[in-house]
């Protein structure tokens, strides 16, 4: 089973007020808050897979999934 995915939202609140009622709206869509960044409109946090899609549908939030890597140890084979 795969892990969470970690997501970046940006809101687009306006007027201010609105903001925690997007946060509101992502929390009930199934995003698990980490970092609320309000000075620039971002909000850090966690969802399931299955779940992104509930969150892009969220109005006035732009969500998306942050990519990652593993690299592979200094002393493996190279591939």
């Amino acid at each position: 089973m795969p892990g969470k995915t970690p997501v970046s939202v940006l809101i687009d609140a306006a007027p201010p007020d609105r903001f925690e009622d997007v946060i509101a709206r992502l929390q009930a869509a199934g995003l698990e808050i980490e970092q609320v960044l309000e000075e620039s409109g971002v909000v850090l946090g966690t969802t399931e897979p299955d779940r992104l899609p509930s969150l892009s549908a969220v109005r006035g939030a732009t969500v998306e999934a942050q990519r990652t890597f593993q690299l592979k140890p200094p002393d493996s084979d190279i591939q």
